[in-house]
């Protein structure tokens, strides 16, 4: 699946994630933290699967790449967020986040490719 790709199917529920959560104010609902779960979930699932496939591939040959840190970073937050959202009523959920930072970093990363196929890579 191409990086844009991703991006693109992560957008509509993330969007929709953050009106609720900042701008209804949302997150204060007893409930939201599950809600908030259940739309990111498989937008976190979907969009970083490369992210993890990369990661896990460099992995396996004992290399690290950025794939490898931000997999790493994902797993970390997510099960945090879930161990928060099971034992601790959900205080520090960050599944919206998550999803925010996965849609933008797959969208980051189609523009780049884009650029380095046309040769007008500047950085």
């Amino acid at each position: 699946m191409p990086w844009s790709f991703a991006g693109w199917l992560g957008l509509g529920p993330v969007l929709l994630l953050l009106f609720f959560k900042w701008g209804l104010k949302s997150g204060s609902w007893e409930y939201w933290g599950w809600v908030e779960f259940a739309i990111a979930t498989p937008v976190i699932g979907v969009v970083s699967a490369r992210f993890y496939h990369i990661g896990w591939r460099e992995l396996k040959k004992w290399k690290v790449c950025s794939d490898t840190w931000i997999s790493l970073g994902l797993f970390l937050a997510y099960f945090y967020s879930l161990w928060s959202l099971t034992f601790e009523g959900g205080r520090f959920c960050f599944f919206s986040e998550i999803a925010l930072w996965v849609t933008g970093l797959s969208f980051l990363r189609g523009w780049r490719q884009k650029r380095r196929k046309s040769g007008t890579e500047d950085f």
